[in-house]
């Protein structure tokens, strides 16, 4: 089966690998940049241990993107990450709803 435009038929292999090409584009893009809010220096700086995760989205400006959801012993513990400015990402972790972590990820 194949389609037909106005002048050219199109094989549907291509329609299934252009929409593969589109998929690996936006997972590299969420990899390496994300689809979270952008945290600046200033912005990380006023995080502190004990902040809910609520705290720490309102002084961003936006959500994190999660990268870890883990329930331990009852203890769920999740890492979000907001990219920086520059190539540079922020990864924040909470064990429950508070803030226990922060880093720079070169």
């Amino acid at each position: 089966m194949s389609y037909t435009t106005s002048s050219q038929e199109i094989d549907p292999k291509t329609i299934a690998s252009a929409i593969g090409g589109i998929i690996v584009l936006i997972a590299l893009y969420w990899i390496f940049i994300g689809f979270g809010a952008s945290i600046s220096q200033e912005e990380y700086v006023r995080l502190r241990n004990g902040m809910s995760y609520q705290q720490v989205v309102e002084i961003v400006g936006g959500k994190g993107d999660l990268i870890m959801d883990a329930n331990v012993m009852g203890m769920s513990t999740r890492g979000y990450r907001w990219h920086g400015s520059g190539m540079e990402s922020v990864m924040v972790s909470f064990d429950g709803d508070r803030l226990t972590a922060k880093m720079i990820i070169p």
